[in-house]
């Protein structure tokens, strides 16, 4: 843990026995979910006392993303089960398994491993990719998906909304950056640069102009 103020190291927790893959804080900023490579997920405070086990969560499986509901009530992970779940946060209680309504899903809700999972950041909405090369739309109240899209050629590593909620942006290992429009239902804008996988997406606002900062293994852009 590291001071945002002071830029200074604050404390360490021995967190996980595997290694871990990913962690978020709340919107409110009073709670750290954090998950590893053997599917478990634990909760934190911001001073990183552990509070809560979900070690069952994604039982032997990496979880590869985590994303809070607006409101903190529910977070949603994906992991390499090919499942995406939605939890209710204070019982810490699995609601759903999004995808898992009829037999051909076979209890999936992608194909293949689930690499990114993202609460819409207003409303009842989650976007995932997979390593099946598909973007899926989800209300996350009901198993069965919203829609279906074919936006790469490859395994879609990461995925993150824009703060208006209007668009989100996908990176894949086929090196390119897709921008989709939700209000229209298309593809927009697909930016080409990374000559390897795009392995993580962020968004810097400013005041009057909206940047997407990607990075690779290798490049930073």
């Amino acid at each position: 843990l590291y001071s945002g103020v002071n830029f200074i190291y604050e404390t360490a927790q021995q967190a996980h026995e595997a290694a871990m893959r990913c962690l978020v804080y709340s919107h409110s900023g009073e709670w750290l979910i954090s998950a590893d490579h053997e599917g478990i997920i634990k909760y934190w405070t911001t001073t990183l006392n552990p509070v809560k086990d979900l070690p069952d969560a994604h039982a032997g499986s990496p979880v590869r993303d985590l994303s809070f509901s607006p409101t903190d009530a529910k977070f949603v992970s994906c992991a390499d089960d090919a499942t995406i779940k939605v939890w209710d946060f204070e019982r810490g209680t699995l609601e759903r398994v999004l995808g898992a309504s009829t037999p051909e899903a076979a209890g999936k809700s992608h194909g293949w491993d689930v690499k990114a999972a993202q609460w819409h950041p207003s409303k009842g909405m989650i976007a995932s990719g997979s390593k099946d090369n598909v973007v899926k739309l989800w209300d996350p109240r009901v198993r069965d998906e919203i829609c279906e899209l074919h936006l790469h050629k490859n395994t879609v590593t990461c995925l993150k909304w824009h703060s208006s909620g209007n668009f989100f942006a996908t990176g894949s290992r086929d090196q390119l950056i897709k921008l989709f429009d939700v209000r229209t239902m298309r593809e927009v804008a697909a930016f080409k640069g990374h000559k390897r996988e795009v392995g993580a997406i962020t968004y810097m606002h400013a005041h009057t102009h909206t940047c997407i900062h990607t990075c690779t293994h290798a490049y930073i852009h």
